[in-house]
């Protein structure tokens, strides 16, 4: 007996190497992944603003600072100081608005950007609790904090000044707990509560984490493992409890707005289906809707894949190749192998709730909505990372059946990708996510040259809100509940003048009627960068006044005061203009005296040969005549404008075309643009 103890005692330090070695290799990686991640973040977090406006964050992310500045000045929930708005998520307006009343100027944007990495780390942390109580595997956990932590568009989007990091800490804490109450036999009462309240805050956090909501409730309903009456039961508290939680925010909303959903999340999917429809003259409800929304979400998964970390680029080689060696590489053997494949089934079950969560946030914000954020993508990059360290832990346990050595594997695959994405976070934070937005600081330059007492109307207006030393004032709605219902009553033009805006400086594609409002185009004149806002007839009139010799040369500088809606852009080495609608309007104003003008102009038609292209050409909504316009060379036509037609002062011709074609619809070439006729010049001469 007492020599077995001797044997014992004398194999204890050859053990403890062996359990040091094992420690090291399992868990000495976490540490390193964990302080890179974190002080990748707290680097972002210290640079100058104006250069993160280029590398992390984005526009959106000022409208926050912003409204926050304004509530710590004590100017209320309010973006331009002009009225409230709901154009925010706010749960993370009420964390960092704090800050904008303790600190000065750019230090509080950065106290918000270590709050941001604070949480995404808790976020990195409970994804590692996760796959520990699906799989008990160190590796599998380490694997996917690894590709979450330190993925650079993951990181760096992690430190975006947005409500991101505070959605997706919710969401994997909503994960926890329900994951921990799965683990218990009978979860009591307060367990339900708990994580109604976890859920009510994943809401407020974002309000499109209502569907967590769904795929908690659904998982919990559709269950077997608790009886009928305690899943009902439990159904009841949790849905009491987010009920409690959000009931403050949406009560808010209603008494104020006369709605519950916030400004932000309607008018985009407004703006975009406006600006759809009146490019391509198609109804929602037709086939090429339906394709096009097949589109986006086609391209909504590429962005996910990219996004996820999986492939880097914004090309299918890029994205899909990465992702297709990961299947091929750890997901076939799984899937073939009968174990492996059992090993996975059953902890996909466990997370179904994350599952129907991510594939209604994809459908909703593409199918439904048509607009998709690398912000929206989080969440679901967290649960993809959360299904790798699953397919990682299961290939691991494969290989060790197989009797490979899985310790030295994960090691040399940890390594490996440590190293790679610390490259690939140098080189894209090199170049940033958003390289353009160094559009936005010239746009402040130009604004701060404006005469003081400015009012500037601006759609992507976060940044030059923020920064600029005249009033700016949201256009797009997405924080100006006043501008949405004037965008959605088709006349934002009404809302410029009616709320004294001097100039604009607003997305091109937002400048059509079903936005801006019929006949817009005389109260904005080019001025620079803007267009100002003129109202008085006068001016228009004189601004719209013709040349001497009467020629508005299409595609050049001078033209563009004379255009109104349904052209399309100058093209570098090419005279002229397409018109890219079923109608394109000319805003005119005569010359001295009276009398007939004859209309000419030189172009061709993009259409079938089979197909005439006919113009019907009216004067102040007059139908005036019609033209056959041919496809090949350009050709003359002219048309007699009646006097009796005309008026005094500004006029308007409207050129309505038959149909619209894509170049690529007739084997020309790729070009995806819906045209009609290209116009090289058009003269206005009064008949002698």
């Amino acid at each position: 007996m007492l020599s077995v103890l001797f044997e014992s005692a004398q194999a204890i330090p050859g053990r403890i190497t062996l359990y040091f070695k094992q420690i090291v290799l399992l868990y000495g990686w976490l540490p390193a992944i964990m302080a890179a991640g974190i002080s990748l973040r707290l680097y972002a977090a210290t640079r100058p603003v104006d250069v993160l406006l280029l590398k992390t964050l984005p526009d959106d992310a000022f409208y926050y600072f912003q409204i926050a500045r304004n509530i710590a000045q004590g100017y209320g929930v309010t973006a331009d100081r002009l009225a409230p708005t709901n154009g925010f998520h706010p749960l993370w307006l009420l964390l960092i608005t704090p800050f904008f009343a303790w600190l000065e100027g750019d230090a509080a944007i950065k106290a918000v950007l270590v709050l941001s990495t604070v949480l995404h780390t808790l976020s990195a942390i409970l994804l590692y609790r996760v796959i520990k109580r699906l799989t008990g595997s160190t590796e599998g956990a380490v694997f996917a904090v690894l590709l979450y932590f330190l993925s650079p568009l993951m990181w760096m989007a992690s430190v975006n000044g947005l409500e991101t990091s505070a959605s997706i800490m919710l969401v994997a804490l909503v994960a926890d707990r329900l994951l921990a109450m799965d683990e218990k036999p009978s979860p009591s009462s307060g367990d339900f509560l708990t994580l109604g309240a976890l859920l009510g805050g994943a809401v407020l956090a974002r309000t499109d984490n209502v569907f967590l909501v769904a795929g908690c409730g659904l998982a919990l309903l559709l269950g077997q493992r608790l009886a009928l009456r305690e899943r009902v039961k439990g159904l009841v508290l949790i849905s009491g409890a987010a009920a409690g939680v959000t009931a403050p925010w949406f009560i808010w909303n209603l008494a104020t707005f006369g709605a519950i959903m916030q400004v932000s999340g309607v008018i985009l999917p407004y703006l975009e289906r406006q600006i759809y429809m009146d490019l391509t003259g198609q109804h929602l409800l037709s086939w090429a809707t339906a394709i096009h929304t097949w589109t986006l979400l086609q391209d909504g998964l590429m962005r996910t894949v990219v996004w996820s970390g999986f492939g880097q680029l914004s090309t299918w080689t890029g994205s899909v190749v990465p992702v297709t060696l990961l299947v091929v590489i750890a997901g076939g053997p799984l899937l073939i192998e009968p174990q492996a494949r059992h090993f996975l089934r059953r902890r996909l079950k466990r997370i179904n709730f994350l599952l129907i969560f991510i594939t209604l946030l994809f459908f909703y914000h593409l199918a439904a909505r048509w607009v998709y954020r690398e912000w929206y993508i989080m969440p679901i990059t967290w649960t993809l990372m959360v299904i790798a360290g699953l397919m990682y832990a299961g290939y691991l346990d494969l290989l060790s059946r197989l009797r490979l050595n899985t310790v030295g594997l994960h090691r040399w695959a940890i390594g490996i990708l440590f190293v790679v994405l610390l490259i690939r976070s140098y080189n894209i934070w090199t170049v940033g996510i958003y390289p353009w937005q160094a559009e936005l600081i010239r746009i402040v330059e130009a604004i701060n040259i404006l005469p003081e007492g400015t009012r500037v109307g601006v759609s992507d207006s976060g940044y030059p809100g923020y920064r600029a030393a005249r009033q700016v004032v949201n256009l797009d709605g997405v924080v100006n509940n006043r501008a949405a219902a004037a965008i959605r009553r088709g006349n934002l033009a009404a809302y410029l003048v009616d709320n004294q805006i001097d100039y604009i400086h607003v997305n091109r594609r937002y400048l059509r009627p079903p936005i801006m409002g019929p006949d817009f185009w005389p109260y904005l004149q080019e001025d620079g960068i803007f267009q100002r806002i003129v109202a008085d007839p006068a001016s228009q009139a004189a601004y719209h006044r013709l040349p001497d010799d009467g020629k508005i040369d299409l595609g050049t500088p001078e033209a563009t005061r004379f255009l109104g809606s349904g052209w399309d852009r100058a093209e570098v080495g090419l005279e002229g203009l397409w018109a890219n609608n079923l109608s394109a309007i000319l805003y005119f104003t005569p010359g001295k005296g009276g009398g007939d003008y004859l209309l000419q102009f030189s172009g061709t038609a993009l259409n079938r040969p089979d197909v005439p292209q006919t113009v019907t050409v009216s004067l102040n909504d007059r139908p005036i005549g019609d033209l056959a316009v041919q496809p090949g060379a350009p050709q003359h036509y002219e048309l007699t404008l009646p006097a009796e037609a005309l008026q005094p002062g500004l006029n308007k011709i409207a050129f309505t075309f038959s149909h619209l074609y894509t170049p690529r619809e007739l084997n020309i070439n790729m070009d995806p643009r819906r045209l009609a006729v290209w116009f090289d010049y058009i003269v206005l001469q009064p008949v002698e």
